[in-house]
């Protein structure tokens, strides 16, 4: 008789297959996310573009970057939560790491700009923040989108192979 616990088995046979792939209803919550954060930052831009802050339209811009924020905090936590089960497996397993590795560095790349348009009090730094926060936001769903196919054609190739 096994007296050996569930959990003692070695890691390759716990962390294989659908163990990397995130569940539903939190993939779901991180698209929503996204979609939020997307459309918020572009509205900001609709709102901004040519135009100085005083010329821009009642609350609408407060509002559109409470929701951002709000949206960005909720992303930060569902990110903390993927580390240990989605992106150290996949690491130490050898699975899609360059597109998490590029994924991973805009995302943190967004953070850290994010925390410098918040904080920065200097107008030369903000300026150049801003352009690299909003070339990283266009980039995160794109980049998104080649992580999930990557990691799904490989998947294919594996199953297939």
């Amino acid at each position: 008789m096994n007296t050996q616990p569930h959990h003692s088995r070695p890691s390759h046979h716990r962390f294989s297959g659908p163990a990397l792939r995130l569940g539903n209803a939190r993939r779901r919550l991180i698209y929503l996310l996204l979609s939020v954060l997307f459309i918020t930052g572009a509205v900001w831009l609709a709102l901004k573009f040519g135009r100085s802050p005083d010329d821009l339209p009642g609350s609408w811009p407060a509002r559109v970057m409470q929701i951002h924020g709000a949206a960005t905090m909720g992303l930060l936590f569902l990110s903390g939560t993927m580390l240990f089960q989605h992106m150290l497996t996949a690491w130490a397993l050898k699975k899609n790491r360059k597109t998490g590795v590029i994924l991973a560095s805009v995302l943190l790349l967004l953070v850290i700009s994010g925390w410098g348009l918040y904080y920065l009090g200097d107008e030369n730094w903000r300026q150049g923040d801003e352009w690299m926060h909003w070339g990283a936001g266009a980039l995160v769903c794109p980049l998104l989108w080649l992580h999930i196919a990557t990691g799904r054609q490989r998947r294919r190739q594996r199953v297939h192979a």
